[in-house]
């Protein structure tokens, strides 16, 4: 069984990559770029720090909402990162650390997820779905 470490790592480089596969389903369509501009806040523009994108622990640490102007960030961004890293784990733990586990695993799931975020995204969303009892 591989130690402790290992596997924080490949949680890590999982939750990396479903950023990454986050910045791409949110800007190719719209054929922009990845890589400039950062990334910045969807409601204010405000461009987040390096310490603010931090997968999944960022989140957390901001309860969904942009350090500047407060707006909440959609639940989708850390829903991605952690499917992405819990799909990395699984594979990881199936293949182990070996060329197997990056040429048959995750190259093709990491695909699919994007593929699939995207076309889940673009649903139009029902009215009397749009307004949470819950919303603040």
């Amino acid at each position: 069984m591989p130690g402790l470490f290992l596997w924080v790592f490949v949680l890590g480089v999982g939750a990396s990559v479903g950023s990454f596969l986050n910045v791409c389903v949110h800007r190719l369509p719209d054929r922009r770029s990845i890589v400039r501009p950062g990334s910045a806040c969807p409601a204010c523009g405000h461009p987040i720090a390096w310490h603010d994108n931090i997968p999944l622990l960022s989140y957390v640490l901001l309860r969904g909402r942009c350090r500047h102007c407060r707006a909440r960030i959609s639940p989708r961004y850390p829903l991605v990162e952690a499917a992405t890293a819990l799909l990395f784990a699984l594979l990881f733990a199936r293949h182990g650390l070996s060329p197997d586990f990056v040429r048959r695993s995750c190259r093709p799931h990491s695909s699919r997820s994007s593929s699939s975020t995207r076309a889940i995204s673009s649903f139009p969303t029902p009215s009397r779905c749009r307004a949470s009892p819950w919303a603040s």
